[in-house]
């Protein structure tokens, strides 16, 4: 890794923190909970959808971080 790739790492980390994102299982929603996990945030889902949701968390169980799911 390059020293500004290691900068920037370092800068948009959330690794320790806790996000919730509401409509996860399709969409914008969903990038924004892979987008969350990748800089190392726990993630709640939340969506009407529980099989998107399911899939999103599918998605999420290889950056090691906690996901809840919550169904509407």
């Amino acid at each position: 890794m390059t020293e500004q790739s290691e900068f920037i790492e370092a800068i948009f980390s959330l690794s320790g923190k806790n996000c919730i994102v509401t409509g996860a299982g399709s969409g914008l929603g969903q990038h924004c909970a892979l987008t969350f996990a990748r800089a190392g945030a726990n993630v709640a889902l939340v969506d009407r959808d529980p099989a998107g949701m399911s899939k999103t968390a599918e998605q999420l169980a290889g950056y090691g971080v906690t996901v809840l799911q919550q169904e509407m």
